[in-house]
């Protein structure tokens, strides 16, 4: 009786352990949950990148082709990984050049990648000749992600922390990839080129050289207008750096733009003239939407802002202000170059808010006559007392365009009519672009993303990551392998004979 009593109390238990089991299991699958436990967040994805994924209607393949010996092999693999659950219609191969010639050579040629390289000439043998690191394909779109995409070495960040560190940039190139093939059509921003701005392309320092590819990246196709053929074809207008004033009738046509559901953002340098700042034309215009064109020039007389000894050139602006834009930008750190820039302000009542501003040792000034070597620099009666660089406006457009807008789209849009006004052009210059210590190119990303209206291409911060190297001497494998190969089995051993010892006494 106790035997049986024994025995079905057994199969109870037993039958109840696989049942809990189970339910861990199921409850595991239908409840799936990562943690980061890194400390910058590598893995963790931004909102923007959930809801490109979410939002994929129909099979996206992404080709990862890193060898196993790569040290961010892993940590691109991890990734993905998590792109995956968000979406199963994501899928992920991984083709390893070393491992698997053949599978590569064939997806080489299919989307035009460097062959595997024979010849000593072409690259070490067995290597791979392409620097592509990725594919994302969707039916005929593909777009490429290279090994620069996904990372580099973080300049700026030698001196605090003493070591050396990187910034991972995988998910942003990941996510602005997905969001280039998914694209029904390349976005169309207009670029006004009838007041001396700056060109798309060309020779010399004012071209958008630079820019044009970082946008590129993004389905951002950049094309020259005259201001009256801006129109709904435009996605957004740019207006960089215009040396020359706009008539009445052209503001018209900029505020027009705008009311009608138009997105624009203006960079007004201060042309100088006889010690004097010239007006844009547009003073009038742009005071209707609550923002206000100062004829001052910014004085940065913070020390540790200045890049060169003169207050009136290159600044580092690290101010950003809460806004959509430059949540990235502030998680991140950093600022953005600015040089000879003019004060443009947000009024105190109206739409415009501020977005970026110097230091508050910082002021605007109108005296441009007075400036010397030995002057004294400090704000006068005249002068502008808290200068702001940058200033943004949403929800412009009248209501028929926004009700217009609104139809299109399928929702309501509150935002429609978006402006950036900016008193500096030079911060797109590519000296300062390209620099990965500056923020100058996520400024161009972020405002691009949020004027084109596609809140995905804001730009996605790079995570910091530190690249310490782990160096082992032979003395050091020597004693790891007897760690391994002699204590580990020992162990095992010594703990199985004290278990048979114990049993047997």
């Amino acid at each position: 009786m106790n035997r049986s009593r024994q025995w079905v109390i057994g199969a109870v238990s037993s039958l109840l352990a696989v049942w809990i089991a189970l339910m861990v299991n199921y409850l595991a699958f239908r409840h799936y949950t990562r943690w980061d436990w890194t400390e910058s967040q590598l893995f963790t994805l931004s909102s923007q990148t959930k809801k490109v994924v979410r939002g994929l209607t129909s099979p996206l393949d992404i080709y990862l082709f890193l060898s196993e010996g790569e040290g961010n092999y892993a940590d691109v693999r991890e990734l993905l990984s998590r792109y995956r659950a968000e979406n199963p219609k994501l899928r992920v191969r991984t083709i390893d050049p070393d491992r698997k010639p053949t599978e590569y050579q064939v997806l080489a040629e299919r989307f035009g990648l460097g062959a595997i390289a024979v010849d000593p000439a072409a690259g070490a043998e067995g290597g791979v000749a392409s620097d592509v690191a990725a594919v994302v394909a969707q039916a005929k779109n593909t777009w490429k992600i290279t090994r620069d995409d996904l990372l580099s070495p973080d300049f700026g960040s030698l001196e605090e922390s003493g070591g050396r560190q990187v910034n991972v940039k995988t998910e942003r190139a990941f996510t602005g990839a997905i969001v280039q093939v998914t694209q029904g059509r390349a976005t169309r921003l207009c670029v006004t080129q009838d007041h001396g701005e700056w060109r798309i392309s060309g020779p010399g320092e004012r071209t958008l050289g630079p820019v044009v590819d970082e946008l590129q990246r993004n389905n951002i196709e950049l094309e020259p207008v005259a201001v009256g053929k801006l129109g709904k074809s435009c996605d957004a207008a740019f207006v960089i750096g215009p040396q020359r004033a706009f008539t009445a009738k052209q503001a018209s046509l900029l505020k027009s733009y705008v009311r009608g559901g138009g997105n624009l953002l203006l960079a007004l340098d201060p042309v100088l003239e006889r010690e004097e700042i010239q007006p844009t034309g547009l003073e009038a215009m742009l005071a209707e939407f609550g923002v206000m064109v100062d004829q001052a020039v910014v004085l940065e007389l913070d020390p540790e802002r200045l890049l060169s000894p003169s207050p009136l050139e290159a600044f580092l602006a690290v101010d950003f202000q809460p806004h959509k834009t430059t949540e990235a930008l502030i998680a991140r750190g950093g600022g953005a170059v600015f040089h000879l820039a003019r004060s443009v302000r947000a009024a105190s009542t109206g739409p415009a808010k501020p977005l970026i501003r110097p230091s508050q040792q910082a002021y605007g000034e109108t005296r441009l006559g007075e400036l010397s070597a030995d002057s004294d620099l400090r704000a006068g009666d005249q002068d502008i007392k808290a200068p702001e660089l940058a200033v943004v406006a949403e929800g412009l457009a009248s209501s028929a365009a926004k009700t217009d807008t609104s139809n299109a789209r399928g929702s309501a849009d509150s935002e429609a009519g978006r402006l950036v006004v900016m008193g500096d052009s030079d911060w797109m210059r590519g000296a300062f672009v390209e620099q990965p210590q500056f923020a100058n190119i996520d400024v161009v990303s972020a405002l691009s993303g949020w004027l084109t209206q596609r809140d995905a291409l804001i730009s996605i911060a790079p995570r910091k990551s530190d690249a310490q190297s782990l160096v082992m001497s032979d003395a050091d494998l020597g004693g790891l392998l007897f760690r391994v190969v002699v204590l580990l089995p020992l162990a095992v051993l010594l703990l199985g004979f004290s278990t048979w010892w114990s049993r047997r006494s």
